[in-house]
């Protein structure tokens, strides 16, 4: 199916005003005419075979030496005056699109951000279903106000903002807008007049960034958007460069631990209260999992284990919870040169399951190790009602941590 743009920057521009003496489709954005990103996005939809620029009567000179001073494949097939409203504009162009091209893509020019996929996706829809427009669901609250007052709240569910592209057969768009004209009928864009004249119109998610330029404020973060796309970014290193970067060497280390669970005691892993009718008994607060990555932590350093610095027989360290060991350890390993880089763990309990809470348990173990979310990796297990865990007896953890020097 043949396929041309029509890119409308018609209008005077009122509200952003003249921009470098230049009304909106012409204003400087990135150091070339606003409507060049129009350009530039519809050369690149799959499909698209040329487009038509419609602006403003007293631009037209100047925006045909900017148009065709352009590389070939940007180039427009045509520049055009458009009239007064945006009908009339999109008239005024359809009459420079080759009758026997089959769909029209009709664009705002200040919608610079529209991705060449958008395009592609309205232009599939509107070829299956003959009209087809970009939009964005209704994010926030919408109220029907009349002299001043909210009259009512109306259900944003069902509501759309319209964007463009905007596809329609050419035929059907040829004909509704001559019928219009007769009619006397005006519309703010192409959706509505196949609304008004009882055509169908397919809906396309749009992306958030195809803002329209319409304020000083929106050129303003246009600039911004664009400077953050253009500026070069360095390449994404690799877990094991930043590791490498974080330090030459690295440990490994594993860890155990094993509670009994007992009716009366808290169930705690990596300091999150888990709804059980038994918890675990111990000196402290017999948090397994924080404990097991304790261990891990300080064999990989080569410092010992958990009953070595933490012991049952130190004050201390009674009713400490899981988290505060965790931090404890941390600054032992730092002292020996060391830092946690990433750890995986598992806990072995037979009930509750744990499911809905290890989301929650492995940020608060990434928090109290300061690493990372997507560092840290939590598991659960079930004894299958084997041994002291199957049984309901027992609650454990394994845990592996590498250690990257500091």
């Amino acid at each position: 199916m043949r396929t041309w743009a029509v890119i409308v920057g018609a209008g005077s521009g009122e509200r952003l005003g003249l921009v470098g003496g230049r009304r909106k489709a012409l204003a400087p954005l990135g150091g070339e005419p606003l409507f060049v990103r129009g350009l530039r996005a519809f050369a690149a939809a799959a499909g698209v075979e040329r487009s038509v620029l419609a602006v403003h009567p007293a631009d037209l000179a100047a925006a045909r030496e900017a148009a065709f001073s352009l590389e070939k494949a940007l180039r427009p097939a045509a520049v055009v005056a458009g009239g007064a409203r945006r009908q009339d504009s999109v008239a005024n162009a359809l009459e420079a699109v080759p009758g026997e091209v089959d769909l029209v893509l009709v664009h705002d020019a200040a919608r610079p951000f529209v991705r060449p996929e958008t395009i592609s996706a309205v232009a599939a829809a509107a070829a299956e279903t003959g009209a087809a427009i970009a939009a964005v669901p209704e994010s926030e609250t919408v109220k029907e106000v009349a002299a001043g007052r909210v009259r009512a709240t109306v259900p944003r569910e069902a509501l759309w903002r319209a964007r463009t592209p905007q596809g329609v057969r050419r035929a059907l768009l040829y004909e509704l807008l001559s019928r219009a004209l007769v009619d006397g009928l005006e519309v703010t864009d192409e959706a509505a007049l196949l609304e008004h004249y009882g055509h169908a119109v397919a809906v396309v998610r749009d992306s958030d960034e195809n803002f329209k330029i319409t304020t000083p404020g929106d050129l303003a973060l246009a600039e911004a958007l664009l400077a953050s796309r253009d500026a070069p970014r360095p390449a994404r290193a690799t877990e094991t460069q930043i590791l490498r970067r974080e330090g030459g060497r690295m440990r490994i280390g594993e860890g155990h631990d094993i509670h009994a669970l007992a009716f009366g005691r808290k169930l705690v892993l990596a300091g999150v209260d888990i709804p059980a009718p038994k918890g675990a008994r111990g000196h402290s607060d017999a948090d397994a999992l924080s404990h097991a990555v304790v261990d891990a932590m300080l064999g990989a350093a080569a410092l010992g284990d958990i009953g070595h610095h933490f012991p049952d027989t130190d004050e201390r360290w009674r009713g400490v919870g899981g988290p505060e060991l965790l931090a404890e350890a941390a600054k032992r390993v730092g002292a020996a040169g060391f830092r946690p880089a990433n750890v995986d763990a598992t806990v072995h309990l037979q009930a509750p399951k744990l499911g809905p809470h290890k989301t929650e348990i492995a940020g608060r173990l990434a928090a109290a190790l300061g690493l990372p979310r997507h560092r840290v990796n939590v598991k659960a297990k079930t004894g299958e009602s084997l041994g002291p865990v199957g049984r309901g007896e027992a609650i454990a953890a394994d845990a592996v941590v590498l250690l990257a020097e500091a």
